[in-house]
């Protein structure tokens, strides 16, 4: 059965440094004061591992913070986590998503597995591996971005020459709101040496 947006209840990303962030909401507010866009506005900026699902009446938050402990031991064990991201510039998926790219590196789909793989074992039926590429962005704007007007949007963003770059350390367990928005309702950081 296909769920719909309105019925996911949670969903896994790694926080962004509050700098980062700060710079993210403007070029969202951009977007929204020149485009319309709010979708997602409410969210705080992160980076996505484990896209919004529900989560099956057998299971909890507590389970939920379980499996993220699980994963982040594993990719701390491993030696995936911590690790140095970049941003640099942005993107878009088709006319649907408008982003700030997160430069390529074998780190992020290692740490996605280890959370998918993570959360189909601790919470059975919650999620599934994609059989996308894992492109990890941060999202300016998505779902209601005028019809054509993202080559326009990307010009300007283009011209922002933005660059950063931050310890991938916090993990933010999102939980849908009452009123329909995302709020964290965990974070995990990692104590670095």
């Amino acid at each position: 059965m296909e769920r719909n947006f309105h019925q996911q209840t949670h969903f896994v990303g790694v926080s962004l440094p509050e700098d980062v962030a700060c710079k993210i909401r403007e070029f969202r507010s951009y977007m929204n004061e020149r485009y319309g866009c709010k979708s997602g506005h409410g969210t705080d900026p992160h980076i996505t591992l484990i896209p919004p699902f529900l989560l099956p009446d057998d299971y909890n938050d507590g389970d939920v913070k379980s499996a993220v402990e699980d994963a982040l031991q594993k990719a701390v064990k491993s030696g995936t986590l911590p690790f140095n991201a970049r941003i640099s510039g942005f993107g878009a998926f088709e006319e649907r998503t408008l982003f700030a790219h997160v430069e390529s590196d074998e780190r992020w789909t290692k740490l996605r597995d280890f959370f998918t793989q993570s959360f189909q074992a601790n919470l059975p039926g919650s999620v599934r591996k994609s059989s996308k590429i894992f492109t990890p962005h941060v999202t300016v704007a998505n779902r209601d971005i005028p019809a054509g007007i993202m080559d326009e949007a990307l010009r300007f963003f283009s011209n922002m020459d933005f660059h950063a770059e931050f310890s991938v350390e916090e993990i933010a367990i999102f939980k849908r709101t009452s009123r329909g928005g995302w709020g964290a309702i965990d974070l995990f950081r990692m104590v670095l040496k």
